[in-house]
């Protein structure tokens, strides 16, 4: 029997100012349970740190968990190829051949000077011999090695890099601004 999972992924950053969800960029497996109708994973945000200063954003799916290529397929072709995606706790594999589900987030980051550049990342889960895992790609994100990525933004004379890599467990990403 199919059921209906919560099926979180969190950003852990100081340099994201916002997160939305991509208005229909929801793909599941055939045959799946979701929940709202249509599915538009609801964003949430919380501070962690006695500071303030990092915050957790976390996304939320609530659907059925079944991999098949169909979700895999969108989220390599939205993400613009194998160069510009990588996966946590991924056995071998440079590409996903088979997800849950995807979908695409808008996120907001902190640049020099105060502004604030929007970055259409996607989200895809799987799993393997370890548990359900998460892919993040996207056109402006760029492969570093198997297991992390960074997207180089320029504009107003001035070039700012953030690097994307693993937080803890399947689920959990950490988005640094590096310094310049």
């Amino acid at each position: 029997m199919t059921e209906i999972h919560q099926n979180d992924v969190n950003i852990y950053s100081d340099s994201v100012t916002s997160i939305s969800y991509v208005a229909n960029s929801f793909i599941l497996s055939t045959g799946q349970p979701f929940a709202p109708h249509p599915p538009a994973p609801p964003v949430s945000a919380a501070y962690a740190g006695s500071d303030g200063s990092l915050l957790i954003w976390r996304a939320t799916a609530f659907c059925g968990r079944h991999k098949t290529s169909l979700p895999a397929e969108y989220f390599v072709s939205r993400s613009g190829g194998q160069q510009h995606l990588f996966g946590l706790n991924v056995a071998s594999d440079t590409t996903p051949s088979e997800l849950n589900f995807a979908f695409g987030l808008d996120i907001g980051l902190l640049i020099s000077g105060g502004g604030t550049s929007i970055q259409r990342l996607y989200f895809g889960q799987g799993s393997n011999i370890n548990g359900n895992n998460w892919w993040v790609g996207g056109e402006t994100l760029n492969r570093v090695g198997s297991d992390r990525g960074s997207i180089t933004i320029t504009g107003g004379g001035s070039t700012d890099v953030f690097e994307m890599s693993q937080q803890s467990g399947n689920y959990s990403f950490k988005l640094v601004k590096k310094k310049s």
